[in-house]
């Protein structure tokens, strides 16, 4: 970000490191200003500079204890005063779906691709980040074919397309997140959905295997939410969690 923005770096005063959940760590010795602007508040603050994998310029403590910042954490916005007015800062809201021409749901039907070509054009010339998902049939009578300069990549993450999942989650990440509940609200408690004995025979099936890998474990929880199988095309059955009693109060 520094770099992107061209601004000036000075040797920090008190360097320090940061550590994080594990046992590395990264020496911050570089500050700068940066001039920021929210609505009517614009002011040029001191940032340190760490080595990130993400471009983001963080408003920490320092900013928020010599404003005496408020952060109303229900509706996501914080509020301080700055040369005697308050100021209000709302949270970024999602940006509408992009509207869908007909010559492109065409053309989305007939390629099979998401977007229009001329869009990954766009995007590209704009170094932003794409991910694309390609979507190959391959026969019982074919062989998988792959292009010499792919196979290193594919050999190099290997570990991310097992044939079967480990029996285990992954490894804890240094950002961990949580799902917020809206304050004053009661926790779901429904009951189960009615079955027949096959069905909570496999319903059992899937939930001890579950178990058994390490997947889910047991809960004390008051909230309950029912699942129930929904059928493949194969035949066989997909465990379905009906979570919308607790979408509705996240």
């Amino acid at each position: 970000m520094v770099t992107k923005l061209g601004l000036e770096t000075i040797p920090h005063p008190q360097s320090y490191k940061v550590t994080w959940v594990n046992s590395t760590s990264i020496d911050v010795k570089e500050r700068c200003h940066v001039p920021i602007q929210f609505t009517t508040y614009s002011n040029n603050i001191w940032c340190d500079v760490v080595t990130m994998d993400v471009g983001h310029i963080i408003l920490g403590r320092p900013w928020l204890y010599d404003l005496d910042v408020t952060i109303y954490g229900c509706s996501n916005f914080c509020s301080f005063f700055y040369e005697g007015k308050k100021v209000k800062i709302d949270p970024l809201r999602p940006a509408p779906p992009p509207e869908t021409t007909q010559t492109d749901a065409l053309s989305s039907k007939k390629s099979l691709t998401l977007i229009n070509p001329k869009i990954i054009d766009k995007k590209i010339v704009k170094e932003s980040t794409i991910v694309v998902l390609v979507v190959r049939k391959i026969t019982d009578d074919s062989q998988e074919q792959f292009a010499p300069t792919a196979v290193p990549i594919l050999k190099k993450f290997n570990d991310v397309f097992p044939e079967e999942l480990p029996d285990r989650l992954p490894p804890m990440r240094d950002i961990q997140r949580a799902i917020d509940f809206v304050p004053g609200f009661t926790l779901p408690n429904l009951s189960h959905y009615r079955m027949n004995s096959t069905e909570h025979a496999e319903l059992k099936r899937q939930v001890d295997e579950m178990l058994t890998k390490g997947f889910i474990k047991e809960t004390l929880s008051r909230c309950v939410v029912p699942a129930l199988l929904t059928p493949k095309k194969d035949g066989s059955w997909r465990m379905c969690v009906d979570s919308r009693a607790i979408n509705k109060i996240t």
